[in-house]
């Protein structure tokens, strides 16, 4: 697969309001579609990876709302509109309703990038 439209690419984790569509789409990279709600906290959902937070890099487009990323020097802020790299070790935290497409490298089963 080369393309894909948010609604071909399966939810991989859902509820509350959280949706989180992945799929790998070629070129050794997979794409996202995700929506979180205000305040969401994705702790849980990445407890036990490294460091408890996303491993891989990413490349997206902020679609709306605004997000606030937790990194080891920082946070860093996104608006709706924004298109943004964020590398490893990075926490999402959404301050309004957020949903972006993002793209990066898949993980291997221990959570690490394969690049």
């Amino acid at each position: 697969m080369t393309a894909a439209t948010r609604d071909e690419v399966p939810v991989v984790l859902g509820g509350d309001g959280v949706e989180v569509r992945t799929e790998a789409i070629g070129g050794g990279m997979s794409v996202s579609y995700i929506s979180l709600p205000e305040g969401t906290d994705m702790g849980p959902a990445l407890k036990g990876l490294e460091g408890d937070a996303c491993p891989c890099p990413h490349w997206g487009y902020l679609l709306k709302g605004r997000l606030r990323m937790l990194t080891p020097t920082g946070a860093e802020y996104y608006e709706a509109g924004q298109a943004y790299y964020r590398g490893p070790a990075m926490f999402p935290w959404p301050w309004r309703t957020a949903s972006s497409s993002s793209s990066r490298p898949p993980r291997t089963s221990s959570g690490s990038s394969t690049t």
